[in-house]
């Protein structure tokens, strides 16, 4: 079923008990997207023109002089941007309403709120959308919004990621998944979560790209999608164990602390987290995708500083489910691993790369940002096996083909506080090829082979 999500901050009368997912539009989330598109957020202006953004422009241009924009203007000056604004709308209710609760819940998902008089902007937003007929606006565009949510709805049903997860982590009770478009985001994308009640609710915001104002369906979709999802298993994860993680983690990133930085990933926590979700998003890639797909993908995240990647994602590929049933078990040997790497780091150095590809595929500029495409199930029991030659909510790009292409990018203005912070949302940078690699191009050549 094809849902537009809009959830209240009550606990729901009757908990699910087992994973489910839902795709739709927000109206939380639009609202917030137009108040920061009109409050000077660059990240919620990169839908390129259609119909439906030539829309949104004309009705609420007009009330770009309200006071909730002004409000809007100022807390961005404060870091709230990027994915903070949808940290905010996930726990807002049906009647765009807020309680202490929902506000303490709000500053412990992101340390950037706790200075904010939430309730204040809350009852700003509240004014904001009655004066601009804001529902009634988003009532009108509802065929619209089912036809986007129908696109991506195929992706979430054709590539089943939730029992691709349960097969690596176990099977999550009480969470549901929200697959929401970001009509106004283009090529940003990102994840935030709240909980309601018993039910861990997990969002999972693609932004639409396409020039009809419909999502862009191909494999870099299907790697934002998993590659949001990721991160709701990871940073929890890694946050558990962040003081055994940190000796690695410490003496790592001053060694790729220029690149992260370009991409908003400014501290040692949200680089791991990064490299966990970039190496499982390699793995979905290759063994559900085929192996061209992940040695592009291993590709992507060379180019993006991730220089480990290919070796961690044979890591997890290498796990036996009969010894280690879930990743969390495997995690003592994952930690291992990064102790292992750090050492290697500093009597050898940070790994020298060769020539990744064609110079029309680099980036074009260092700060924009980007997605990149995941991995998939072990449903056909593939595994990779690295070559001879080796080499987290918003985040840096693969690289497309023949056409600019999805970027995902954690970029917020400000660091990350919370450990289970990675970057916020993602973007595709244009400008880029997307050229199929050749083995010979990659630094590491993976293949599926039969466990």
């Amino acid at each position: 079923m094809i849902a537009v999500v809009a959830c209240s901050s009550k606990p729901s009368p009757a908990p699910i008990t087992a994973a489910t997912t839902d795709v739709g539009v927000d109206r939380r989330i639009e609202l917030l997207s137009i108040v920061n598109r009109l409050g000077g957020g660059d990240e919620y202006r990169q839908a390129p023109a259609s119909p439906y953004v030539a829309e949104v422009d004309r009705v609420f241009q007009p009330f770009a002089g309200h006071s909730a924009i002004a409000a809007t203007t100022a807390l961005r000056k404060t870091g709230i941007a990027y994915d903070a604004p949808i940290v905010l709308a996930v726990h807002l209710d049906d009647q765009l309403a807020i309680d202490d609760a929902g506000i303490a819940a709000v500053r412990a998902a992101d340390a950037r709120w706790n200075d904010a008089d939430v309730a204040g902007y809350v009852a700003q937003l509240r004014a904001f959308a009655s004066a601009s007929s804001f529902d009634a606006f988003f009532t009108a565009h509802a065929a619209h919004h089912a036809a986007v949510a129908g696109k991506l709805r195929a992706v979430v049903d054709a590539e089943q990621p939730v029992a691709w997860f349960d097969s690596q982590f176990g099977a999550r009770s009480n969470t549901r998944y929200r697959v929401v478009p970001g009509l106004l985001n283009g090529s940003r994308n990102c994840g935030v979560q709240r909980t309601l009640g018993t039910t861990r609710e997990m969002y999972q915001v693609l932004g639409v790209s396409g020039s009809d104002g419909m999502p862009t369906v191909d494999d870099d979709t299907v790697g934002l999608l998993v590659h949001e999802m990721a991160h709701s298993y990871v940073n929890p994860l890694f946050e558990l164990h962040a003081a055994k993680l940190e000796r690695a983690g410490t003496a790592i990133f001053p060694l790729v602390e220029r690149r992260m930085i370009a991409q908003q990933y400014a501290t040692w926590q949200i680089m791991l987290n990064e490299a966990g979700v970039r190496a499982l998003t390699v793995l979905y890639m290759g063994v559900n995708k085929g192996p061209e797909a992940g040695r592009i993908a291993i590709r992507q995240e060379l180019r993006r500083g991730f220089v480990w990647t290919d070796e961690l994602a044979g890591l997890l590929d290498k796990r036996d489910p009969r010894q280690h049933a879930t990743i969390e078990a495997y995690l003592p040997v994952i930690i291992a691993w990064f102790d292992q790497l750090a050492a290697r780091y500093a009597k050898e150095g940070l790994r020298k790369l060769p020539f990744l590809g064609p110079v029309f595929a680099v980036p074009q500029a260092p700060t924009t940002w980007s997605r990149q495409p995941m991995p998939r199930s072990r449903a056909t029991s593939a595994r990779f096996s690295a070559g001879t030659t080796r080499t987290a909510r918003w985040s840096p790009p693969p690289l497309r083909r023949s056409r600019p292409r999805r970027a995902r990018v954690s970029s917020r203005s400000a660091p990350r506080v919370p450990i289970r912070s990675s970057p916020p949302c993602s973007r595709t940078p244009a400008g880029r090829s997307r050229g199929r690699a050749s083995s010979s191009e990659l630094a590491s050549s993976w293949a599926p082979t039969s466990r």
